[in-house]
Order: C-alpha cells, then structure tokens, then sequence
C-alpha cells in the first residue's frame, strides 16, 4: 500500500480551492494545467516547488479524471461534493466576496452547506441586509437571535 506523502490538510486546502475556483467559473471540471497553478498558488507557502504537484496527484481521491472527458481534466465525483468544499473555503476563507456569489443560482447549494457549517450567521445577516438583499426578514432574525448568536 501506498502512503500519502502529503498532509491531510494540505490535501484538504488544494481540494478546497479547486472546488472554490471550478465553481467560481460555473464549471464541474477542470483543466489539468489550471488545477497545477492552483496547486502552486494554494501549497506554495506551505510545501517545496515541487510539492504541490505532488500534492495535486494525490488529491486524485476525491478528484477524478471523468471517463466521458480527456485525461488533462480533472472533476469531483459529485456535484454536491464540489458544492461543500466550495462551502468549506468559504468558511474557512472570510476574505471571499460572497455578495455577488449569492445572487446566482448556481450558489445556492453552496450557501445552504455554508450556513449549516457556520457558527456565526449574525454576520453574514447582517452583510445580505446592508446590501438589500435581505430586509425584515434579516431584522426579526437579527432580533431574536435563533441560530446568530
């Protein structure tokens, strides 16, 4: 067997940044270069200049080259997957603007994973109402304080 030469975590922030930037581009697949530069991008503070390529061969669990697709792309097996590892940078990544995420369609299952991950939903409240996306609703919630506090 096989051992992973890489940290779980950091097979955990390429996979997130992967899944952040393929839905980003409203895209369930990825080129094998463009995943390589994220891999850089994402690893290169963390790992030697060869590591993130290793680290992105790894990653290949969860990341999948399709048998209807060529062998320079790269996709999770899973929409839904995709969605909660986007969901997780999110989390995980506060200086992301998600003002203009949240207004497309494609978003919502990520940000319906996002508010079941977050512990602090008062601020991402708070944020949808300023912006108008969200009015009395965002208020009552505010004010009693459900999940937000």
């Amino acid at each position: 067997m096989r051992r992973l030469a890489s940290f779980s975590s950091h097979l955990d922030l390429l996979a997130r940044k992967l899944a952040f930037s393929m839905h980003s581009q409203n895209r369930t697949r990825i080129h094998r270069e463009n995943a390589s530069r994220i891999a850089v991008e994402a690893l290169a503070q963390e790992l030697p200049p060869t590591g993130p390529f290793g680290a992105l061969e790894e990653v290949g669990g969860p990341v999948q080259r399709p048998a209807s697709h060529s062998g320079d792309e790269l996709s999770f097996g899973h929409l839904r997957y995709q969605e909660h590892l986007a969901a997780k940078e999110i989390v995980s990544n506060r200086g992301i603007e998600i003002i203009s995420l949240i207004r497309s369609d494609w978003w919502r299952g990520v940000f319906q994973l996002f508010a079941q991950m977050n512990q602090d939903t008062a601020t991402m409240v708070r944020r949808l109402r300023d912006t108008g996306l969200l009015t009395s609703v965002a208020d009552s919630v505010l004010e009693h304080g459900s999940r937000c506090t």
